[in-house]
């Protein structure tokens, strides 16, 4: 008898548990349905397709290279194996893609910069390549993404484009993850000679060699090393590769995303997660493209324009609540690439700071911003950025350009620089921006230095070497801007979750 009331009881809570997790689920779907956008009838095409398992590759075309090419990439660094992989290229007079995890990154701020400036491609390659914590749908794997580009482009001035899967696309990507990761301006790399690096754990300079050099020879070469672990029998194997591609008349590549990319096929038995429907990737396709016209680092959407594009129009400028506006005519600026390039001084003008222009026709324009001071050098393709309470930061090979004698910045990332951001922005009827005040947006810390004057030697930590949360070891800038951000965070947080209950009780 008690064996059968303990029976009862369990099997009770059990179907408690699952009438709790499927109204749960319910509320999630009912918050969908109040906040999805509405697909367009291509859209929904598209989603169709995709669902079916098919995949839908981007129109775009590719440049194709005039001699042989084969293109060397390094995952999972920057570690201390970089700059000795670093010392073969340049030794050797090669370039290459580094695929870094946002995780290595932060730890190793200064090696992201020493491959940039060598000038080497650079990648995401997700921030921790723990597979249990990407892949189980593709919102997992999109967050790291996020993560490290905000990472990077803390440290270089920019995200970059390419991303390439830890374990490769294969078994873990379905139809979606390559759609979205498009439309979002990434472009997906794979490889297709694998030298074997990470294949063992004590694989030998003589295996790596032969598996990075196979007989027979795919069209373009994409072989896959790794400058991540213990990569020592790497490097040693690294100068026989290379002499063995130079004594077969190759080039050496660096992957950008003009290069046709190599993608595994997809796996049509592929774990899809969450079934996705069509509300939720109209939600995910509409942060893609927002992603992407933000950034401004590409993507296929039709509201953004394509490279080179020049419309006539002027730009109005609007910052916030401030009431600040300035309008450029044509002329005075330019939309390339779906980005609004802006002169520095006109965009410090609508933010309420204080620039002083450059002494001569490609000089250096020096910014002050709330408690910020940023110099812009065209000559060195530098950003040094000064806060007031003594940190600096240098971003090296920053995108800029100078037009007729005057020096232009892409829009959103010197806004960023001024600590500020674009809140929103229309390109149609009329061509508007809305920037957030200066001082409103909280920016990424990997790769501040603490200032000269911040105490005894020991309390300083070494030249970008983060403290063990990432940033700086002295907290008086992060009490500065993080303790607002977590503020925000938190009421952000809030919000959301009093919108959700509304949208669930109101889908009742």
């Amino acid at each position: 008898m008690r064996k059968t009331l303990k029976t009862r009881r369990l099997a009770a809570w059990a179907l408690a548990l699952v009438t709790i997790a499927a109204g749960t689920e319910g509320v999630a779907a009912a918050a969908e349905r109040e906040t999805s956008p509405a697909l367009t009838e291509a859209d929904r095409a598209v989603y169709e397709r995709l669902v079916r398992g098919e995949r839908v590759y981007p129109d775009r075309a590719y440049a194709a290279p005039d001699e042989p090419t084969v293109y060397l990439s390094f995952d999972d660094g920057p570690s201390k194996w970089t700059p000795q992989v670093l010392d073969i290229l340049r030794e050797e007079g090669v370039k290459a893609t580094f695929f870094m995890l946002g995780s290595q990154a932060e730890a190793y701020p200064d090696y992201v910069r020493m491959v940039a400036e060598e000038g080497h491609a650079i990648g995401n390659h997700t921030y921790n390549h723990r597979y249990g914590e990407l892949y189980p749908e593709y919102e997992s794997f999109r967050d790291q993404v996020e993560r490290t580009s905000g990472i990077l482009a803390g440290i270089l001035g920019e995200a970059p484009r390419l991303v390439r899967a830890p374990g490769g696309s294969s078994g873990h990507f379905t139809p979606f993850h390559f759609y979205l990761l498009e439309q979002a301006g990434y472009a997906v790399f794979d490889w297709n000679v694998d030298s074997g690096d990470a294949l063992r754990r004590n694989a030998r300079a003589a295996d790596i060699v032969r598996g990075a050099t196979p007989a027979k020879l795919p069209a373009a070469p994409h072989v896959l090393l790794h400058d991540g672990g213990n990569r020592e029998q790497t490097v040693a194997a690294l100068p026989e590769i290379i002499r063995y591609y130079k004594d077969k008349g190759y080039r050496f590549g660096k992957l950008d995303a003009s290069v046709e990319p190599v993608q595994f096929r997809y796996s049509p038995g592929t774990p899809p997660g969450r079934p996705m429907t069509e509300k939720r990737f109209g939600n995910l396709l509409a942060e893609a493209r927002r992603i992407a016209a933000e950034r401004g680092i590409g993507g296929d959407s039709p509201a953004v324009p394509g490279e080179g594009s020049r419309e006539e129009g002027p730009l109005r400028l609007t910052a916030g609540p401030s009431g600040r506006s300035a309008t450029l005519e044509a002329g005075e600026y330019e939309l390339t690439g779906g980005r609004f390039w802006v002169s520095p001084a006109r965009l410090a003008e609508v933010l309420g700071a204080d620039a002083r222009p450059a002494e001569a026709p490609g000089g250096a324009v020096t910014v002050r911003a709330g408690k910020r001071v940023i110099r812009i050098d065209p000559a060195l393709r530098s950003v040094l950025l000064i806060d007031l309470s003594g940190y600096t930061k240098r971003l090296t090979l920053a995108e800029m350009k100078t037009v007729g004698g005057e020096l232009r910045v892409p829009l959103r990332t010197a806004a960023e620089w001024f600590g500020s951001g674009v809140a929103r922005y229309d390109l149609a009827p009329e061509r508007h921006v809305e920037l957030m005040p200066a001082g409103s947006f909280a920016p990424s810390l990997a790769g501040w230095r603490a200032p000269l004057w911040s105490g005894p030697e020991r309390n300083r930590p070494s030249e970008g070497a983060p403290s063990s949360s990432g940033r700086p070891a002295d907290g008086r800038l992060e009490k500065l801007l993080w303790g607002p951000a977590a503020i925000v965070l938190a009421a952000s947080a809030a919000v959301g979750l009093s919108a959700h209950a509304a949208a669930a009780y109101r889908a009742r």
